[in-house]
């Protein structure tokens, strides 16, 4: 696939709130606009989640986490993924750091699985909001969809319909496949993203999913 440096931005922004001014700059990084890419890896910088497992494959693959190859692996999958990883630092991050979300029921420390943004949600759920629902836990994983004949959505996991926005102004095209993330259209592209996706974000999760 061909890389795209907004996506990283793109899957983040759907995690702001939409009038904040965090959310215009991620938005306009997502479509794009080289002049917001600085101000956006600032503002991930700050996402206590995301920024974490980026410095995880990128000192990994000798990449900065600012590097669109590792916003790619992480949130789509890809080789870079292929690597091993020690999950200490992550897993001890993400206890301590949201105590109030595990309590005495802390989640095992995932081994031998890509860190992709779904085994994120599979293994430790939505961290900032310890009473997040069954529903708004699914809505934050990554899903492969395909779109049918009349511009509706549909997932490439199962063939149900996915309740989606298009903020970003893809063009939706009979037969093009998209990712979503909590309800929002993040990236487009042919079946390679839909494999690409099931495969890291599903298939080798099995064992935390």
């Amino acid at each position: 696939m061909e890389l795209d440096k907004g996506l990283g931005y793109r899957f983040s922004w759907s995690t702001q709130n939409p009038e904040s001014d965090n959310a215009r700059i991620l938005l306009n990084a997502g479509q794009g606009d080289r002049s917001y890419f600085e101000a956006a890896n600032n503002i991930l910088r700050g996402f206590p989640v995301v920024w974490k497992y980026y410095e995880l494959i990128g000192d990994a693959n000798v990449l900065s986490p600012e590097d669109p190859r590792v916003h790619a692996n992480y949130w789509i999958g890809g080789d870079l993924l292929d690597a091993h990883y020690d999950m200490i630092d992550v897993h001890d991050f993400m206890l301590q750091t949201f105590p109030n979300k595990f309590g005495d029921n802390s989640p095992e420390m995932p081994q031998g699985v890509p860190p992709h943004h779904n085994l994120h949600v599979f293994r430790y759920g939505i961290v900032s909001k310890p009473d997040a629902t069954q529903d708004e836990t699914d809505a934050c994983l990554v899903v492969p969809g395909r779109v049918d004949e009349g511009g509706l959505v549909k997932s490439t996991l199962d063939g149900s319909f996915i309740t989606a926005k298009n903020t970003f102004g893809f063009e939706l095209e009979s037969g093009l496949y998209v990712a979503t993330h909590r309800g929002e259209i993040c990236v487009v592209g042919n079946k390679e993203l839909a494999e690409t996706v099931e495969l890291y974000g599903y298939l080798l999760q099995r064992d935390v999913a």
